[in-house]
């Protein structure tokens, strides 16, 4: 997913695609991307982060969605992941929604 984003970047500008970098001194510890899928809707498409920072994927989701600043964003499924679940209800979500997938032929 990461590769495809990246490959998308130079032809889709902001605000349909943004992203974040999260260096630790120079080393690279996360990276998120997303953007706005009409208005007022956002979307958070790919977020990775070095596990061994403790809190930061908090940091990461809190840091991205707040700049974002849409009404409503789509952060993915949790995939039943526990800790992606914590992780996603510790946001204080307002409501939860279906989740919608598309393909590209």
């Amino acid at each position: 997913m990461s590769k495809r984003v990246l490959g998308l970047a130079r032809m889709i500008g902001t605000p349909d695609l943004v992203g974040q970098v999260i260096l630790l001194g120079e080393r690279l510890v996360g990276y998120a991307f997303g953007g706005e899928m009409r208005p007022g809707l956002g979307c958070l498409l790919e977020a990775k982060t070095d596990l061994d920072v403790p809190g930061l994927s908090h940091y990461q989701f809190y840091t991205f969605l707040s700049k974002m600043n849409f009404e409503l964003v789509n952060g993915g499924s949790d995939a039943r992941r526990k800790g992606l679940r914590q992780l996603k209800d510790s946001l204080r979500p307002a409501a939860m929604h279906l989740e919608y997938r598309a393909r590209q032929k």
